[in-house]
């Protein structure tokens, strides 16, 4: 259970980089609430033109998701443990049940579904969400509504998302401007987890 509540918002992290590095965001920092239909996540959110990081209070300890996209590498550091996995992704996750990196196209602010195959939308009015001045856009797929996306007018990042089955996100209290490069890095003194020599240890115990 933790371990399924723990990759379901991995995914979600991976979902709003890709979305934040397609939409070539400014730097900003901010918080974050994720929703997905195993419950809610809180934690902070930090955004470069070319990686991203999040930290949250997970079920099974303090991590921390970073991705870099030029170098297509995602770090899952367990804060608790001292330790790091990392994910090529350009390759398959070795895990079966891992996240997969969205494809990041370009994207249109006037037309935010053009960097998504298959999706039509369209601005149904003007909003503020969480002190920001958004476009409201719903996306749909096969002729029905599908997601549901406030789109900053500034920094062109959706400020807050809801799918139809209830999972999403919202930035709160944004604060715009550079943010250290030391922001991205793996902390010092952090073990790589090896993920083949689990999943050779698990294949002797069976």
């Amino acid at each position: 259970m933790k371990k399924s509540l723990t990759f379901s918002f991995v995914f979600l992290a991976l979902l709003s980089a890709a979305q934040l590095m397609a939409q070539a965001a400014p730097p900003f920092s901010a918080d974050i609430i994720m929703h997905s239909q195993r419950g809610d996540m809180s934690g902070k959110f930090f955004s470069s033109p070319t990686k991203t990081r999040m930290d949250m209070q997970t079920p099974g300890g303090s991590v921390s998701n970073i991705t870099d996209m030029p170098g297509k590498k995602f770090y899952l550091v367990m804060h608790d443990r001292k330790m790091y996995m990392e994910n090529d992704l350009s390759k398959p996750n070795p895990m079966a049940r891992g996240p997969k990196a969205p494809e990041v196209k370009a994207f249109d602010p006037a037309n935010p579904c053009s960097n998504r195959e298959g999706s039509t939308c369209k601005k149904v009015g003007t909003e503020t969400v969480n002190g920001r001045s958004c476009d409201k856009w719903e996306f749909s797929k096969d002729g029905k509504l599908d997601e549901t996306e406030w789109i900053d007018r500034k920094l062109h990042i959706a400020v807050k998302s809801v799918r139809t089955d209830g999972s999403g996100f919202e930035f709160q209290n944004i604060k715009e401007g550079l943010l250290p490069a030391s922001t991205f890095d793996l902390p010092a003194g952090y073990q790589k987890f090896d993920m083949g020599n689990m999943m050779r240890g698990m294949g002797k115990d069976q």
